[in-house]
């Protein structure tokens, strides 16, 4: 009867560790936005909020994460889609030079040697993904 009772024990004991730990790695809050992140969405409002070029105009608005190896960068777009004319008419290797600017802005102040920058439409649809190295 004693080793039924430690055996018994030994579950409920192992169980709620298991619950604990369980709980702990839960409840644990995702990793917070360093400033850095905040500096640079602030940098890049000011310098790259509107693409121009002799076709079309493009306003965005943007979001930084900084990950361990490359910096992930949202340009939302505010006046166009995937379809819309201000993308597709837009002049590529003018768009591609400030695409390169800003990849070029980011990797220095962020420190980091890749840049993957998404640019979404105003439907919320991924439209396209440069990559700066």
């Amino acid at each position: 009867m004693r080793e039924i009772k430690n055996s018994k024990t030994r579950v409920w004991s192992v169980l709620l560790l298991g619950l604990t730990l369980v709980g702990f790695f839960w409840t644990q809050p995702s990793q917070a936005r360093c400033e850095c992140e905040k500096r640079m969405e602030a940098k890049l409002e000011k310098d790259f909020s509107f693409y121009t070029d002799s076709e079309t105009v493009m306003e965005f608005n943007f979001g930084v994460a900084k990950k361990d190896d490359r910096v992930e960068v949202q340009l939302y777009g505010q006046n166009f889609d995937g379809d819309d004319p201000e993308w597709k008419q837009r002049v590529v290797p003018a768009f591609e030079e400030y695409i390169g600017a800003m990849g070029s802005t980011v990797s220095y102040e962020m420190q980091r040697p890749m840049v993957r920058m998404h640019v979404i439409g105003d439907d919320g649809a991924e439209i396209t993904v440069f990559r700066f190295d």
